[in-house]
C-alpha cells in the first residue's frame, strides 16, 4: 500500500511539473532564442451612424521574437516593439503607437500558441456614433 501510494504521488507530482512548464508564456515565449514564426487573420468592422457598414480583412505573417518584457514583432516591411506581460490567460501588448492591445491565450505549449484579441471602439461625436470592431487571430509556432 505505501509503495503503491508513493507510485501514485510521483505520477501526480510528474504530471503536475509537465502540464504546468508549458502552459507558463512568462517561460515558454523568451526560451530559446525568442523567436517564433506568427501567421494570422484580422477583421475590422467600421460603423458609422447612417453609413453602411465597412469590412476589411486580411493576414498577419512575420516573427516575434521575445525577450523577458519586450516582443519585437516584424510583418513584411513593418517592425513594431512592443513591451508585454502575461497574466489570467491573458497577453498584453503595449506600445506608443497602437497602445494596448490584450489577447486570450486560448492554447499554449512549448512549440505552438493561439491568441484572439476582440475589441470594440465606439465614439459619438455630435451625434455621430462611429464604432470599430477588430479581430484578431494570431498562432505563433517555433
Amino acid at each position: 500500500m505505501k509503495n503503491q501510494f508513493l507510485f501514485l504521488s510521483l505520477i501526480c507530482a510528474f504530471a503536475l511539473l509537465f502540464t504546468s512548464c508549458g502552459k507558463n508564456p512568462e517561460k515558454t515565449l523568451p526560451s530559446k532564442d525568442g523567436k517564433w514564426t506568427l501567421s494570422g487573420t484580422y477583421t475590422t468592422t467600421t460603423s458609422i451612424t447612417g453609413f453602411p457598414n465597412q469590412v476589411s480583412s486580411g493576414t498577419d505573417t512575420g516573427t516575434a521574437t521575445f525577450t523577458s518584457n519586450s516582443v519585437t514583432v516584424t510583418d513584411g516591411s513593418n517592425t513594431e516593439v512592443y513591451s508585454w506581460s502575461y497574466a489570467d490567460d491573458k497577453i498584453t501588448l503595449t506600445n506608443s503607437s497602437s497602445g494596448v492591445i490584450v489577447f486570450d491565450v486560448t492554447s499554449a505549449s512549448s512549440k505552438k500558441e493561439v491568441w484572439h484579441h476582440d475589441q470594440t471602439d465606439t465614439q459619438t461625436t455630435l451625434g455621430i456614433t462611429t464604432s470599430v470592431h477588430y479581430v484578431a487571430d494570431w498562432t505563433l509556432t517555433r
